[in-house]
């Protein structure tokens, strides 16, 4: 508690001194946590007051994106992960970005919220899906149906061998040299 008192302490002596320079409505600041903390179940658990479910609510997190031009706060109540991060920021600044090529999603866009964790489970606004287990439990109190159910799980696998290809086959890299070719290969 005392290292989040110090980061909220920090965070308006930032503020503080960008809006005296003039520069607040020309900055973004993001803060998200990577992780859980060093993988210490317990102290989540005495944070929350009760014990966590180990599939997903350990994992609960905030992401807050502030910058001084905001006329007013933006709430977003859907799922959403660290994955989610690149896309939405890139979005808010104007970035050209292949949405295809991301796992996650602007979390500002209108698009269903979708997490997916290292086992295959998965969050949506509707439902969650305990990939251990098959169970499925559902978050807005409806009817979950095993083809939405099996058209997310299709989802999830494409996602894991989409972001494994990237990384086998160093794709980023070719679509770089074909977007940007050095001056050797034109």
């Amino acid at each position: 508690m005392a290292c989040q008192h110090e980061l909220e302490l920090a965070m308006t002596e930032l503020v503080t001194r960008l809006e005296e320079e003039g520069i607040a409505d020309h900055t973004v600041i993001i803060l998200t946590a990577d992780h859980v903390p060093y993988d210490n179940k317990e102290i989540c658990d005495e944070l929350a007051g009760y014990t966590l479910d180990s599939t997903f609510e350990w994992y609960k997190n905030a992401l807050i994106i502030w910058s001084g031009s905001m006329e007013e706060p933006v709430t977003v109540r859907k799922q959403c992960s660290s994955l989610d991060v690149l896309p939405t920021v890139s979005n808010l600044l104007g970035l050209p970005y292949d949405s295809r090529m991301l796992v996650g999603q602007d979390i500002l866009s209108d698009s269903e919220g979708f997490v997916i964790f290292n086992d295959r489970s998965f969050i949506t606004d509707k439902c969650s899906y305990d990939a251990n287990t098959g169970k499925v439990k559902s978050l807005d109190g409806s009817q979950i149906d095993d083809v939405y159910v099996e058209n997310k799980i299709a989802q999830v696998k494409n996602k894991f061998n989409m972001a494994e290809s990237i990384c086998n086959y160093d794709y980023y890299r070719y679509i770089d040299e074909v977007l940007y070719p050095s001056e050797e290969e034109e």
